[in-house]
């Protein structure tokens, strides 16, 4: 469903008087913007740029970059039957699901700390030949495509859930920091945030979290030399034997399977 064809990214100066970059893409461009000051043309869409934002440009649409100052930006070019565009609007179309929205999602703190992480790990996978290296690239991506279809921090009544979702993300490897707390630090009472929280993303909190740790802890697995304890340990699982059943019904495999692809 997903076919990533190049990753990359780039930091650079550009002057104010700088003419604009126009291109058009063969493939579908999801692009991560970080730093730089002016505006830009998405398909049909002129976007003010007032801080991070991940973006979803369809293949064929116009991509004009009118931005200057300190850049920095990382982009992914991929070919799917998932994205749909209009020009006005980019689309991601699930089978008995569908989004569509303004091509640019802005990102809060957190998230932008999550995507950054995601695209350089994705680049770094998929610049490796193995199977496996390119399927988690490939999963990485995804997870992109998700924060981007998620409603963006301050999207209606949203806020308040959005900015419990990314606090979720930014202290999920920390076994000592609970949901209760997170839902407090936004001034929320725990149970209706919860509430909230699956009706938003069809999982609850702990669900949610706990399939954060697991695909953390698999990406630890495929790219790095830790044993099986020691990414549970890192991912905030304090019982490996715990972690271990959690991950074999969620994956179908055990960790111990992809801690030796590579031994």
């Amino acid at each position: 469903m997903l076919d990533l064809v190049m990753c990359g990214g780039a930091r650079a100066v550009v002057a104010a008087d700088a003419a604009p970059r126009r291109y058009r893409h063969a493939e579908h461009v999801l692009g991560l913007h970080i730093a730089g000051a002016g505006s830009c043309r998405l398909g049909d869409e002129v976007v003010a740029v007032g801080g991070p934002y991940l973006a979803l440009l369809p293949a064929g649409e116009l991509d004009e970059n009118g931005m200057s100052g300190a850049i920095d930006s990382r982009w992914c070019l991929f070919r799917s039957r998932l994205v749909a565009g209009d020009g006005g609007q980019a689309g991601l179309l699930w089978p008995g699901a569908a989004v569509r929205r303004p091509h640019a999602r802005r990102l809060a703190p957190a998230e932008v700390r999550l995507a950054r992480e995601r695209m350089v790990r994705m680049a770094a996978l998929h610049a490796r030949p193995a199977v496996a290296d390119r399927l988690a690239a490939a999963a990485l991506l995804l997870e992109l495509l998700a924060l981007w279809a998620s409603p963006a921090p301050g999207a209606g009544g949203a806020d308040a859930v959005e900015a419990f979702r990314a606090r979720i993300e930014e202290r999920a490897d920390d076994p000592a920091c609970s949901l209760a707390a997170l839902a407090r630090a936004g001034g929320r009472h725990p149970d209706g945030l919860s509430r909230r929280f699956t009706a938003a993303y069809g999982l609850s909190p702990v669900e949610y979290r706990i399939r954060l740790r697991l695909t953390r802890a698999r990406e630890l697995l495929q790219t790095s030399a830790l044993r099986v304890a020691e990414a549970a340990r890192v991912v905030g699982f304090a019982n490996p034997a715990h972690f271990s059943r959690l991950f074999r019904r969620h994956f179908g495999c055990r960790p111990s399977d992809l801690a030796r692809l590579d031994g």
